[in-house]
């Protein structure tokens, strides 16, 4: 995830998204005594959780919390690395997203590896750097194939953040049948090839139900603003044709429960054979 600084309005914001950092300070990252990480750039603060599959559980820009922890939800929380397709991952495995990962220190991050996932025969490894010239938090992942037989999937990432501020992303061809779905009771301008959602605690979702946004991005990002700064994810843009079925790059849910929305963001599907990984990056 790459952090912006948006006071420069739209167009600066798109420059430092595009170009050089606004900050150049040091990036540092250092071992907490209660075994998670932190990283230090700029105004920027990432903790890192290995004992809880190595998730980022928190993220501090300035003064302000940009990821939502397990006092808003004590089962979702942070950002995650999940696999698609739901309807055969769910829940998502324990060694995925809950279980303790081993850790070794590398140059500006560490690289955390899971316990073998034995339901799907996967493991996971998360590599996360940080990179002040980017002025990015760079997520590097890889999930292999330790089983003897074939799977199809795709990572997703998911990030929880407060119900506030607002997000937005450039949208591909959304004229072609199955390229989106627009939930009624999620407020989105769709403009200028822009989709633009502000978000607010009256968004509770339909009664009793969860809502969700799923739309064909375009150029790979979509931004949450908040409290001056741009929380950007920058990835690898997938065309619908190479993307999990009832899926699409870009996703955004408002819960109905409780005072979060995800931004999920996608890789292209892929067919691992015995011994084969997925790799896949979000900055």
């Amino acid at each position: 995830m790459r952090i912006v600084l948006i006071q420069l309005g739209f167009l600066g914001f798109l420059l430092a998204l595009h170009s050089c950092s606004l900050f150049r300070d040091k990036a540092t990252v250092s071992e907490q005594t209660n075994g998670t990480w932190i990283f230090k750039m700029g105004p920027a603060r990432l903790i890192v959780d290995p004992n809880d599959g190595a998730k980022d559980i928190f993220l501090l820009i300035g003064d302000t919390e940009y990821i939502t922890g397990k006092e808003v939800r004590k089962e979702y929380y942070g950002s995650s690395l999940w696999i698609a397709p739901q309807s055969r991952f769910w829940p998502q495995p324990k060694a995925l997203d809950f279980g303790k990962y081993s850790v070794s220190k590398l140059e500006n991050g560490i690289r955390c590896r899971s316990q073998l996932d034995e339901t799907n025969g996967l493991s996971y490894e998360k590599m996360i750097i940080a990179d002040a010239t980017k002025q990015a938090f760079i997520h590097r992942y890889t999930i292999s194939n330790q089983s003897d037989s074939s799977i199809v999937l795709a990572a997703w990432e998911v990030t929880r953040h407060p119900k506030k501020g607002m997000s937005l992303f450039p949208h591909g061809d959304t004229s072609a049948p199955g390229t989106r779905y627009l939930d009624a009771s999620i407020p989105m301008t769709l403009s200028d090839g822009m989709v633009w959602h502000v978000y607010d605690l009256t968004q509770k979702g339909h009664p009793g139900n969860d809502s969700k946004a799923i739309i064909d991005g375009r150029d790979g990002w979509i931004a949450y603003v908040f409290e001056g700064y741009a929380v950007v994810k920058v990835f690898e843009d997938v065309l619908p044709v190479n993307i999990m079925p009832g899926d699409k790059d870009v996703e955004i849910y408002v819960d109905s429960r409780f005072d979060y929305i995800e931004i999920e963001v996608l890789s292209e599907k892929k067919e691992l054979d015995p011994g084969e990984s997925l790799e896949w990056q979000v900055e």
